[in-house]
């Protein structure tokens, strides 16, 4: 059994290791590993599909693991979130069945696949605001 579980739709994979990583996938992708054990996410782009891959972000240790504010779309006002305190770390689970979404979160777009739960510390221009795209479902946790 492989150390990574690969979410084909979700350009993604999780696991302890990076002894195995998907073999197919679109050239040009960016592709990011979560450690499961360490907490740490790197991220890569394979320029012909699968054989190389280029280490684009070498990875950090995700400080937010405690949920200070969970939001959903019920919260949302036109597709705004706004968050008690500003977001330096985020988790975004989009639970739509059916549509992917963008959650643009201190000025940068995460692209969150449907059905995928997302994890990360969150640099741009530090806000307390989530705009979402797309998705019509979803949980976005603000963490510390």
């Amino acid at each position: 059994m492989a150390d990574y579980k690969w979410n084909p739709e979700g350009e993604f994979y999780v696991g302890l290791t990076t002894s195995t990583k998907p073999t197919s996938v679109r050239p040009g992708m960016l592709v990011y590993e979560f450690n499961l054990t360490t907490g740490i996410r790197k991220t890569y782009q394979t320029p012909d599909g699968g054989t190389t891959w280029l280490e684009i972000n070498n990875g950090s240790q995700l400080s937010g693991s405690k949920i200070i504010e969970q939001l959903t779309e019920t919260d949302a006002a036109t597709g705004v979130l706004t968050f008690t305190d500003n977001i330096n770390a985020i988790e975004i689970y989009n639970t739509d069945a059916v549509n992917n979404g963008v959650f643009e979160v201190n000025g940068i777009n995460l692209n969150v696949p449907k059905g995928v739960l997302y994890r990360s510390n969150v640099g741009g221009t530090v806000a307390k605001t989530v705009t979402i795209t797309g998705a019509t479902t979803y949980i976005v946790s603000n963490l510390v």
